[in-house]
């Protein structure tokens, strides 16, 4: 008979009457069931990190002030301790989420395709045929969303566009006023009117 569940490794194997596995041996191999599920569902993984925060969140709730306090004081001791083994994860995190920016502008021509702005400040990655927002929560924001495009050989669905060409395209239904002809309006003298489509 196999042992199915939590208790499967606490006790000997029934068939190969092999030991019980010790603490680490357990942890090695739920990270490694845990690396596969994440790769296989990447994204499903946001979704179970904030269902896992929210449990604890109530959980805590329940308990004493005493006993949350408690717990309060180890996250802060566990949060210096990671910071102080991890000092340089920040920087190489920046250093490669800048390559893999460099990249993907460089890729689209470095410059705004409606009104051809070249400031890089102004500059960002638009979704030509919209639901930019719904695409992001799949794949991710910042680098990992430079890190998808890159891996995925550039689609052509993307664009680069700068802040006022993004904002008036989101505002104008999809298009961007740039774009839309100016109409010239001349009035009886020295006046002369532009609008921007419409009256």
């Amino acid at each position: 008979m196999q042992r199915k569940g939590r208790n499967a490794c606490t006790t000997r194997c029934i068939d190969t009457g092999r030991p019980a596995l010790t603490e680490k041996e357990r942890i090695k191999r739920r990270t490694k069931s845990w690396k596969k599920y994440n790769i296989l569902h990447p994204e499903k993984r946001v979704i179970t990190r904030r269902k896992a925060y929210k449990k604890r969140k109530t959980n805590e709730k329940k308990l004493p002030i005493k006993k949350q306090n408690e717990l309060k004081q180890k996250r802060k001791i566990n949060m210096r301790y990671y910071h102080q083994k991890n000092r340089n994860y920040g920087k190489t995190m920046k250093k490669w989420y800048y390559k893999q920016k460099e990249l993907v502008y460089n890729h689209y021509g470095n410059k705004c395709s409606c009104c051809g702005e070249k400031q890089i400040f102004f500059l960002s990655i638009d979704h030509i045929n919209g639901n930019g927002r719904k695409h992001r929560e799949k794949v991710g924001k910042g680098a990992k969303f430079y890190h998808w495009i890159v891996k995925n050989n550039f689609p052509k669905e993307l664009q680069i566009l700068c802040s006022n060409c993004n904002t008036g395209k989101h505002r104008n239904k999809g298009i961007c006023p740039s774009k839309k002809k100016h109409k010239i309006q001349k009035k009886e003298g020295e006046l002369i009117r532009i609008v921007h489509g419409h009256r």
